[in-house]
């Protein structure tokens, strides 16, 4: 089964699971992109298209890619001012440095290969790149245990994986931040373990 194949089993329930976020969880994420990204954003698995959305509001110029054509369809009916375009995050068509930055929210812990997809967000945003996984307190992340019977396209990547992921990749984090209905989190694991979403601003090494 494909990467896309997956998705698109997905894509009827996703949108209502990222509705969850709605409200002070989705305010506290913008306002931190919003510190960080700069120029022509790619919103990387754009999934319906709500922060492709949400960032053209705040005058991005952003470009949404994703790998599921079901989501991908939703988006444009949403949002058909704005452009979409169908990629693989671990095979993206675009030349180096093609972006100023990048956003890339709630992906790479669902990606077949996190390495590569990383890899390849690095390739193409020539500056910051914010990226943001489930934390242990966003009960999406327990359809996680059904990767073990096949079930899940989750592979399990927590926040302080990624944070180690983004080291050993030679991108530095600049700031990071955790983000729950009660709030905003901030520390180490325990914070990490409590936030519905973890958040990281990362830049190349010496950049």
């Amino acid at each position: 089964m494909t990467e896309r194949d997956v998705w698109s089993a997905w894509a009827d329930v996703w949108p209502a699971r990222r509705r969850e976020r709605d409200g002070v969880v989705d305010e506290a994420i913008l306002a931190f992109a919003a510190r960080h990204l700069a120029g022509r954003v790619l919103d990387a698995g754009c999934g319906d298209g709500a922060y492709t959305s949400a960032l053209r509001a705040r005058s991005f110029d952003v470009l949404g890619v994703d790998v599921t054509p079901e989501l991908l369809t939703i988006a444009r009916a949403r949002h058909p001012d704005l452009r979409f375009e169908e990629a693989s995050l671990a095979r993206l068509p675009f030349s180096d440095a093609a972006f100023d930055s990048t956003f890339c929210l709630t992906v790479l812990e669902w990606a077949a290969d996190p390495v590569a997809s990383l890899r390849e967000l690095r390739r193409v945003t020539a500056g910051p790149l914010v990226l943001g996984v489930l934390g242990a307190g966003n009960r999406t992340r327990d359809v996680h245990l059904a990767r073990f019977w096949g079930g899940s396209p989750m592979n399990g990547l927590l926040p302080w994986e990624l944070k180690l992921l983004c080291e050993r990749e030679e991108l530095g984090v600049k700031d990071e931040l955790g983000v729950s209905r009660s709030g905003v989190e901030t520390g180490g694991r325990d914070a990490m373990t409590r936030a519905m979403i973890w958040l990281l601003a990362c830049e190349p090494s010496g950049g």
